[in-house]
């Protein structure tokens, strides 16, 4: 990664079109590099915002308002799969006669709080709990044409998966397994993204934490797993994301329990899929040599069920059905409008509902 000192130097050597920063860098550059400054800022793009606002960032949002030049000249670019409808958590950003723009899906449909890539396809694969990690040995077995991105819903669960998976003799499953989890180094995870569709590698599965939901662009992504279902909509939607992009079509399968049906149904409903078809996945090949590997690792427990809680950041909350019953509190009511002509005249609010 570069170094502040590098960064510094090359925003004080030459114009600068275009910056892309992560908000802590930003916030330090504007503290700690003499002569850098954002008074001839004209467009502010904040990318994932629901999550930008959700955290502070060593108050990012205050010390880059404080330092925009004044309206009319900026303009403002807020843009999120599923941006918040918080008018507490917008009017932070100082908006000025701000438009609402969504996307419409190739459907048809409308503007819509959660938007999945036109191009996916989802499964339901219903498992019994305690069969669960040979239900995932033999899908991704099956799924050995594509790279795929494995989804758990904490470190913990993530880090175990990826040591049973490396851990299983390769008669009964010999696909390329990585990590990628906001546990690794930045270079150990930016190493994971780039060995997943290596041309010499095109089977590699990933094994993920919720860390990998946002942001990341990994082209030739064929299929997601959800191992845990995930306890929010909007983490349904982003890990969906990973795959089906730009206009290519893909898969996510989510290993569902019986005492997951009731939760994976108000989720889907959120995400506008009233019903998913089920795939059955025939484990029985498989089956008792994963419950070896188990118990040669002594790790069988905490494989079986979903994680206990998201990672930080996305949902230390109360239950699910909980989460899920305060949309009906929302007081922001959301209207999709045309783009008009910009002339630098006001600021613009952009909801992207697409993954």
């Amino acid at each position: 990664s570069t170094s502040v000192a590098e960064e510094a130097r090359a925003l004080l050597g030459e114009p600068c079109g275009l910056l892309v920063a992560t908000p802590g860098r930003l916030v330090q550059h504007l503290f700690s590099t003499p002569g850098f400054s954002l008074s001839d800022l004209r467009v502010l793009v904040v990318d994932e915002a629901d999550r930008l606002l959700r955290q502070s960032y060593h108050e990012w949002l205050d010390a880059v308002l404080e330092r925009l030049p004044p309206a009319p000249s900026m303009i403002k670019i807020v843009a999120s799969a599923t941006l918040t409808q918080d008018p507490g958590k917008l009017a932070r950003l100082a908006l000025r006669a701000p438009r609402f723009v969504a996307l419409r899906s190739e459907s048809g449909r409308g503007p819509q709080r959660y938007g999945l890539p036109a191009g996916l396809t989802a499964f339901k694969c219903p498992v019994p709990g305690s069969s669960k990690p040979a239900a995932l040995v033999a899908l991704l077995n099956d799924l050995a044409h594509t790279p795929t991105i494995v989804f758990a819903s904490t470190l913990g669960a993530c880090a175990t998966l990826f040591t049973f998976l490396r851990a299983l003799p390769r008669a009964t499953y010999a696909r390329p397994t990585l990590e990628f989890s906001s546990s690794q180094p930045p270079q150990e995870r930016a190493a994971a993204l780039a060995a997943l569709t290596r041309p010499d590698s095109p089977r590699a599965v990933l094994v993920c934490s919720d860390a990998m939901t946002r942001g990341m662009d990994v082209l030739g992504v064929g299929a997601v797993v959800n191992y845990d279902v995930p306890l929010y909509p909007k983490v349904y939607v982003h890990r969906a994301g990973r795959t089906a992009r730009a206009g290519v079509r893909g898969e996510v399968f989510s290993l569902v329990r019986p005492e997951d049906e009731k939760h994976f149904k108000l989720v889907l409903r959120k995400v506008h899929r009233d019903a998913v078809p089920k795939r059955r996945v025939d484990f029985s090949d498989v089956g008792l040599q994963v419950a070896r590997t188990l118990h040669g690792l002594g790790r069988g427990r905490g494989l079986d069920g979903a994680g206990d809680a998201a990672e930080a950041g996305d949902a230390a909350a109360p239950a699910p059905a909980d989460s899920l019953g305060r949309a009906k509190k929302r007081r922001l009511q959301d209207r999709a409008v045309a783009l008009p002509p910009v002339r630098g005249m006001g600021e613009i609010s952009l909801v992207c509902a697409a993954a």
